[in-house]
Order: structure tokens, then sequence, then C-alpha cells
């Protein structure tokens, strides 16, 4: 995304994609953005180290 544009400018933003990208897309994240998920303590989760 460009600096200075809004998600609704934006084409490849999730919310202006149309199914089944969408769709796709919606079901591999759902899981992460859960009331449990989302209230732990305000942090984003963080990425696994590598091995």
């Amino acid at each position: 995304m460009v600096s200075g544009t809004s998600l609704e400018d934006d084409p490849s933003a999730l919310i202006n994609q149309d199914p089944p990208e969408h769709t796709r897309y919606r079901r591999i994240m759902q899981g992460t953005f859960t009331p449990g998920t989302s209230s732990a303590g305000g942090r984003a989760p963080r990425p696994s180290s590598p091995s």
C-alpha cells in the first residue's frame, strides 16, 4: 500500500477483494482475530524465529 492512501483505495486490501479470494483469505485468518486472541494485552503476535 502506498503511503497516504486509504484502504478503500488499495485494491489488494482484503476488504476490497471479491469472492472467492476474499473468502479464502478470511477463512485463513479467522482464528487469528477472535475475542480471546484480540484481548491478549493488545500485543500483536510475534513471528516465529527460524530454526
